[in-house]
C-alpha cells in the first residue's frame, strides 16, 4: 500500500504543477495590450465664451509718518488717507489732533506694540483716518504732550499741510 500512496502522491504534484503552469500561460496572454486601441468618441460641446474681467484692486490709502512732518501733500477732494505718529501713552503722551474744517477725521484708532505678557510701558502708533471734504489748503496740527500738563511750547508737534483738489 505504500507503494500505492508514493504514486498517488507523485500524481498529485504533476497535475498542481501542471495547472499552476497552465494558469501561467492564460494570464500572460491576458496582459498583453491590443493590437489596435479601441475607438473613443468625445462629445461635441459647445464651450461658452466669457469675458474675463480683472479683479478690482481697491485703492489703499496714502500713509504719513513723522516723516512727513512740515510737508505739503496733495489729495483728492473725498479721498482718504491716514496719519499715523508713533505715540506711548502709558507714560501719560498723546497726541493731541486738530484739523481745519475742509478736513474730517473718519476715524481715529491707537495700535500697542506686540509684546510679552507683563510688559509694561509698551509704545505703538495713533492713526488718524482722514477725508479732505472742502478743495483748497487745509491742516492737520498734532501737540505730543500730556493732557494735564501745561503748553510750555516745548512739545513735539506735527504740522501736515493738505492741498485738496
Amino acid at each position: 500500500m505504500r507503494t500505492d500512496m508514493k504514486g498517488s502522491r507523485k500524481m498529485l504534484i504533476a497535475c498542481c504543477l501542471c495547472i499552476v503552469l497552465g494558469g501561467s500561460l492564460l494570464f500572460c496572454g491576458c496582459t498583453q495590450s491590443p493590437a489596435t486601441p479601441p475607438a473613443t468618441t468625445v462629445p461635441t460641446t459647445t464651450i461658452p465664451t466669457t469675458t474675463q474681467v480683472p479683479p478690482v484692486l481697491e485703492e489703499k490709502p496714502m500713509v504719513y509718518n513723522e516723516s512727513a512732518n512740515n510737508s505739503t501733500v496733495t489729495v483728492t477732494a473725498g479721498k482718504e488717507f491716514v496719519i499715523e505718529l508713533r505715540e506711548n501713552p502709558t507714560t501719560g503722551y498723546m497726541w493731541n489732533a486738530t484739523v481745519t474744517k475742509g478736513l474730517m477725521i473718519v476715524n481715529d484708532t491707537y495700535t500697542m506694540d506686540a509684546a510679552g505678557a507683563g510688559t509694561v510701558g509698551v509704545g505703538g502708533t495713533h492713526s488718524w483716518l482722514l477725508k479732505g471734504t472742502e478743495t483748497g489748503l487745509q491742516q492737520f496740527k498734532a501737540t505730543y504732550m500730556r493732557s494735564w500738563e501745561n503748553v510750555t511750547g516745548s512739545e513735539d508737534r506735527y504740522l501736515l499741510n493738505v492741498n485738496v483738489v
